[in-house]
């Protein structure tokens, strides 16, 4: 049966969908900031069981809608992980990347006031674009995010737009993020198929990688496209405008291994997951599906 609840302290209207069959439940969730009058959507996926429950929140990519990542969401959540997908509201003309980082930390805090079962120190952040970019500024102001990853993160403003103070650059503030990183990018990210591509070469995952300042890896997909990473890649006139992969089905199960196992090595201080991340990796490497870079690993 669906419920409905007002949580007043923290201005959180949740829709309960229930537990499903693969032994977990999912809400939906609209986190309001009244003191800046902003709402942020959240779809909230929840292991059975007592937790404490590491927490995962996801910021989607320039435009689209934590909807889109609903077979990441379901796989981190199978792993034992919480994994709330957010969706933030702007639109082309009004975008801030600095609200944006404003919304996904009141969001983090919103969360864990909203759900005793979810462990206040055990947090990653996971952004697809710009969500990839909003998620280092996040973390470089959040000191309870201990992992970070990255899914063909775009280092840069608005397709258009003139830099702008609205637009800070990740890459400015990886001083201040000691954490792990773990930049994913797709090769055909930065090629063009209308205007401009939608991750361009000068900002994209690379160049993050090169300014890291803790354990960091930079995962070439060879053949995935930047939209890859989506429940449906083709989704309309925003996936049109970006080349396609050319085995969305196979970027995205990779992404999830490497994800999953990123996360239990950091989330939850498991060393043997890492062994388990660097042994696919060198695997997948030698078939030829990656290239991987490395830096500040003992």
């Amino acid at each position: 049966m669906r419920t409905f609840w007002i949580f007043l302290g923290i201005g959180a209207l949740v829709f309960s969908w229930g537990v499903l069959g693969q032994g977990m439940e999912i809400r939906e969730v609209i986190l309001r900031d009244r003191e800046r009058n902003r709402e942020v959507e959240a779809i909230l996926f929840l292991p059975q069981g007592e937790g404490p429950f590491p927490l995962i929140v996801l910021s989607p990519g320039f435009l689209l809608s934590g909807r889109n990542y609903q077979k990441l969401g379901r796989h981190l959540a199978e792993q034992g992980f919480s994994v709330a997908l957010l969706n933030f509201r702007y639109s082309i003309f009004s975008s801030d990347h600095r609200v944006l980082v404003q919304d996904l930390l009141f969001s983090i805090q919103g969360l864990l006031g909203l759900e005793k079962r979810l462990d206040h120190q055990k947090i990653g952040l996971l952004g697809h674009s710009l969500g990839g970019k909003i998620s280092i500024l996040a973390a470089s102001e959040d000191p309870r995010v201990k992992a970070l990853a990255a899914l063909d993160p775009v280092d840069a403003g608005p397709p258009g737009q003139s830099p702008s103070e609205r637009f800070p650059m990740a890459r400015d503030r990886l001083d201040k993020v000691q954490i792990p990183m773990l930049l994913i990018g797709a090769e055909l990210g930065g090629k063009v198929r209308v205007g401009s591509p939608c991750a361009p070469e000068e900002a994209n995952f690379e160049r993050i990688w090169e300014k890291a300042q803790g354990p960091a890896w930079a995962i070439n997909q060879l053949g995935a496209g930047h939209m890859d990473y989506l429940d449906d890649p083709n989704c309309g006139l925003l996936c049109s405008v970006c080349v396609p992969g050319k085995n969305p089905d196979l970027s995205l199960s990779l992404v999830q291994s490497y994800l999953a196992l990123f996360f239990k090595a950091f989330l939850l201080e498991a060393p043997e997951f890492l062994e388990e991340l660097e042994d696919l990796l060198r695997r997948h490497e030698e078939e030829g599906l990656i290239v991987v870079k490395r830096k500040g690993l003992n």
